[in-house]
């Protein structure tokens, strides 16, 4: 077996060489033979849920690494589907895409464009660029927020984008990982999943231990439907494993700390994305803080919000507000108003 095969499990390549090896899901599940590969398989999925990536291979030197690195991927899948999760599929496969990304720097340009065409990126290499066609750029970076990923901040000439080698990369991990995430979940036999029983039992408990963080109370903070819908719309996505894109991000940062939410409960929200880095979230909410309250920064003006496509569902506050904090004030002083009538 070629290391490639092991090391991209989810190419065609990958894929040809299972088929003509002819194991079936028995042998997988049950044949001593395979279980380094089931270990394999229960730590990639533990790993994923607890630290956000896929735990280091060995060299993959000897054939018999190489099988258990393949036939890992394939278990992993299984287990994965088994538990039907939508944030353990996409946390999944955030994890794998990572994986690829930090394998592929270790591979030359043409290997790297070999790998591109076989996950369906055609591709042409000129001294300092890669260059790809403008639709299988705009398929495949759509879901990636940053400015320089707009088309208006790339260079584009006779329909074709051009890409430096990290940024080439970079939009391959996002093809990786949604053609992860789309192909998630498979349909598991039931047998299947008895004969998966006692590691479908771990991971879910790996899986409840890290949602039980996930719980989001601003009570006897602030009220939550005091805010403006742009923000809810934002706490709503968060809380669904939805990756936001690092607007959205600032946007609800700097509104709850105006508001006088404190870190750990800005830490909170963030800790159900698929993506969560404690550190990284942790240097930027503590940066968008300030390090005194003239320093705080404030949310984006309401007219910003309008062009990244954040504010959503408008209500009649929302028309003679032009900024998140007033729509907040004035649905607080509306509420002790009536509190004080009562």
């Amino acid at each position: 077996m070629e290391k490639k095969i092991a090391l991209y499990p989810f190419l065609p390549e990958s894929q040809n060489f299972v088929d003509e090896e002819d194991i079936g899901l028995v042998d997988l599940l049950e044949n001593p033979r395979f279980a380094s590969a089931r270990s394999r398989a229960r730590r990639r999925v533990k790993w994923s849920i607890e630290k956000g990536r896929i735990p280091p291979a060995e060299n993959l030197d000897k054939e018999l690494d190489r099988h258990s690195e393949l036939f890992s991927y394939i278990l992993s899948r299984l287990i994965v589907s088994c538990i039907k999760d939508d944030y353990l599929v996409k946390r999944y496969a955030l994890s794998e895409s990572k994986t690829f990304y930090s394998r592929i720097y270790r591979e030359t340009s043409l290997e790297v464009k070999e790998i591109a065409n076989s996950l369906g990126i055609e591709s042409a290499i000129t001294e300092q660029d890669f260059i790809v066609s403008l639709v299988d750029y705009l398929k495949s970076s759509s879901p990636l927020k940053e400015k320089s990923w707009k088309l208006v901040n790339r260079k584009i000439k006779s329909g074709k984008v051009f890409l430096t080698e990290k940024k080439f990369r970079r939009m391959l991990q996002e093809v990786v990982r949604k053609k992860i995430e789309e192909d998630l979940p498979l349909d598991v036999p039931d047998e299947v999943q008895s004969k998966l029983k006692y590691i479908l039992e771990d991971i879910m408990q790996t899986l409840e231990k890290r949602e039980s963080k996930f719980e989001l109370d601003f009570e006897g903070i602030v009220d939550k439907e005091l805010f403006p819908p742009c923000m809810n719309k934002i706490v709503s996505d968060a809380r669904a494993s939805r990756n936001l894109s690092h607007t959205e991000r600032f946007a609800i940062v700097s509104f709850l700390i105006n508001i006088n939410v404190g870190y750990n409960k800005i830490l909170d929200i963030f800790k159900s994305s698929p993506d969560f880095d404690d550190e990284r979230t942790s240097y930027q909410v503590k940066h968008i803080a300030g390090n005194h309250s003239e320093n705080k920064y404030k949310p984006p003006s309401c007219e910003t919000l309008k062009t990244y496509g954040i504010c959503v569902s408008p209500d009649w506050r929302c028309d003679r507000v032009s900024h998140p904090l007033g729509y907040y004030s004035w649905s607080l002083k509306s509420r002790k108003e009536n509190e004080n009538q009562d």
